[in-house]
């Protein structure tokens, strides 16, 4: 069987072989970039994001046993730190709130991700934030403060200053870059 935690898989392997599997590869690529052109498609982000997780696991169960090796509890605790994250950055940003999520301190959860990821908890929190900003910015049209509103900031402000200090843009400058690299 195949892992739950898809980060820790591909973290295992960064670089595989595909062998058998390009054509198959090809064809989640090839559903991936018409997902992605489709003009006014709702759902675009949910989408691309589930083909990519499918792919991902398709591959990645038929290696998972061979990958599968005893993880320490740090890798546990990670790997239970970036589910976490996954299912609540939208809601929480604080090291605190993880933490007692897993039940140990915000010194110890940050001690965990550093050893694990390179990042401190609070730059893997942001990572995570940022990416949903991005992709919500990117991809809907929806105002700043709606995304605002959407990502639990409590001001239209706040998330200016959160995304520009993280990005060194504010989010109109982020969607006015966008813009201008379209072909």
């Amino acid at each position: 069987m195949y892992s739950p935690n898809l980060g820790a898989l591909v973290k295992a392997n960064p670089v595989v072989e595909l062998g058998a599997q390009v054509a198959v590869v090809r064809t989640y690529f090839g559903l991936l970039a018409d997902v992605v052109r489709a003009p006014h498609r709702p759902f675009k982000l949910e989408s691309a994001r589930h083909l990519m997780m499918s792919m991902l696991y398709g591959y990645l169960h038929g290696r998972s046993a061979a990958v599968a090796s005893v993880e320490s509890r740090s890798e546990r605790m990670y790997s239970r730190f970036c589910d976490l994250l996954r299912r609540h950055c939208r809601h929480s940003r604080e090291v605190s709130f993880y933490a007692a999520q897993l039940g140990i301190t915000p010194k110890y959860l940050s001690l965990i991700v550093k050893a694990e990821s390179g990042l401190t908890a609070g730059e893997c929190i942001d990572d995570w934030v940022i990416t949903e900003c991005k992709a919500l910015l990117s991809s809907t049209s929806l105002s700043v403060g709606v995304i605002a509103s959407r990502l639990n900031f409590p001001s239209q402000s706040v998330f200016g200053k959160y995304f520009k200090r993280v990005t060194g843009l504010s989010p109109k400058e982020y969607r006015e870059s966008l813009r201008e690299n379209l072909p």
